[in-house]
């Protein structure tokens, strides 16, 4: 095992911000009709996929108030598979806005469940803290011009001023479908507060917080690395084996003023046999710890989850999507736009 850097050949999290600019002649725009505020841009010369959504007001959140997301349906052009992705805040004209805007922004993709909860996939999540992935074309998540996805954010203004025309731009790494495919990686996430169809955000007393959530393998894999999000105050998210007690990997933070989280660790575990394994039936703990030094408690001030690429050993057993689960339902419910 070793610790992420920039020139180790494990280049799971790495920024895609130096990818080269698109060529004019080979790319196309495609306006997406369910939502005329997402357009999906094919580079095929770089092999990327470039969303941009908007364009969105910004405006300063207090902390009594309930941010609402936005949100969009879309369908991607083209089958293959993904291996990247970096998500950021621009202006009209492609200028970079300030990140600490970004609260979070994903996709869900309506075609596939969760590994760990039975609700929609999170193909993509990211907040102010969070880089950019990179993984080798030799793996990727699979996607299809066949599947429902769905665009969310909530962004709020971190300096107090309000900003128009803001846009999220969403970077995808893209592998066309052709041949032998790669390796098949899919998403991990565990949270310390999962509630499908509802916040998985908590209250946040004074003083030092623990909150911790168990969950059991359905299939056996390996996960190549992993990162998370905290909100402020937080200081460690630990994966941990339930049935040992052995920790099997601790991020921490680095925190600005006001407890703000201004970078949250990585860990890459590697690839092949130097992947952690995690076991069909196996118990592991997922374990958030938070120091709240505001003096008050936050209202729902918490949050902690745990995310990174994962190889399963066999994909033909990924837990199937089943529209008739009542979690699933709520989950769906959550979701403005739905299907």
């Amino acid at each position: 095992m070793q610790f992420l850097s920039v020139s180790t050949l494990l280049a799971a999290f790495t920024t895609l911000a130096s990818a080269q600019q698109p060529m004019p002649h080979a790319m196309h725009t495609m306006p997406v009709a369910a939502s005329p505020a997402l357009h999906v841009t094919v580079d095929s010369v770089h092999s990327l996929l470039i969303l941009r959504a908007g364009p969105f007001q910004v405006e300063p959140m207090a902390e009594d108030m309930h941010m609402e997301d936005a949100e969009l349906s879309f369908r991607l052009p083209v089958d293959g598979w993904l291996h990247g992705y970096r998500v950021d805040l621009v202006d009209a004209a492609n200028q970079p806005l300030p990140r600490a805007d970004i609260h979070h922004v994903g996709l869900v993709n309506f075609n596939r469940r969760e590994l760990l909860y039975p609700q929609l996939e999170r193909m993509l999540a990211a907040g102010a803290e969070t880089e950019g992935i990179d993984l080798p074309t030799t793996m990727g998540l699979p996607i299809s011009m066949d599947d429902s996805l769905h665009f969310f954010a909530g962004l709020h203004s971190a300096n107090g001023k309000s900003i128009s025309g803001a846009y999220v731009r969403i970077t995808l790494k893209w592998t066309p479908r052709r041949g032998h495919g790669p390796l098949v990686v899919m998403p991990f996430y565990a949270d310390v507060n999962n509630h499908v169809g509802g916040t998985s955000a908590f209250d946040l007393p004074p003083g030092r917080t623990t909150r911790s959530s168990e969950f059991t393998m359905p299939l056996t894999g390996g996960l190549i690395a992993v990162g998370g999000h905290m909100h402020p105050y937080g200081k460690s998210l630990s994966l941990q084996d339930a049935e040992t007690g052995k920790t099997l990997v601790r991020l921490t933070t680095d925190l600005g003023p006001n407890g703000v989280v201004t970078k949250l660790s990585r860990f890459v575990f590697g690839y092949n046999q130097d992947a952690l394994r995690l076991e069909a039936g196996h118990r592991y703990r997922v374990i958030a710890v938070y120091d709240n030094t505001s003096g008050k408690t936050l209202p729902m001030g918490g949050m902690a989850s745990m995310a990174g690429p994962f190889v399963p050993d066999d994909y033909t057993q990924w837990p199937k999507l089943d529209l008739s689960n009542p979690d699933t339902q709520r989950d769906i419910s959550s979701l403005a736009l739905g299907n």
